[in-house]
């Protein structure tokens, strides 16, 4: 959600909603145009297997969110499998965290 919410929204065409304001009086308003119901789903309602707007309540054998979460986060690793760092990526970063490492104190990096 944090995502979608960093996107924005996506402008499609004309302007949103211009239209509505000069309907105002014959009742239709913002919220039930039928512009605003056709983007609905995208812009707003999001539900996914972790957050699916139901009650935290876990009576339905269901796990709850957290539950919900660690098996998504299961799923994810295992599935992941990244690219290995180039050899002079990976060093320039050792010498940053060392430099770094030493201004705190340390003397060398942990062993990984």
């Amino acid at each position: 959600m944090a995502h979608r919410i960093v996107a924005g929204v996506q402008p499609r065409g004309k302007r949103l909603a211009e239209h509505l304001l000069g309907n105002i009086g014959s009742g239709e308003h913002l919220l039930t145009s039928p512009v605003t119901l056709k983007w609905f789903r995208d812009e707003i309602l999001r539900p996914n297997r972790i957050i699916d707007r139901e009650m935290t309540d876990s009576s339905d054998g269901s796990g709850g969110i957290f539950e919900h979460a660690r098996e998504r986060i299961k799923g994810l690793l295992a599935e992941h499998n990244p690219a290995p760092m180039p050899p002079d990526v990976q060093a320039q970063l050792t010498e940053i965290m060392t430099v770094d490492a030493r201004r705190h104190g340390m003397n060398a990096l942990p062993e990984a």
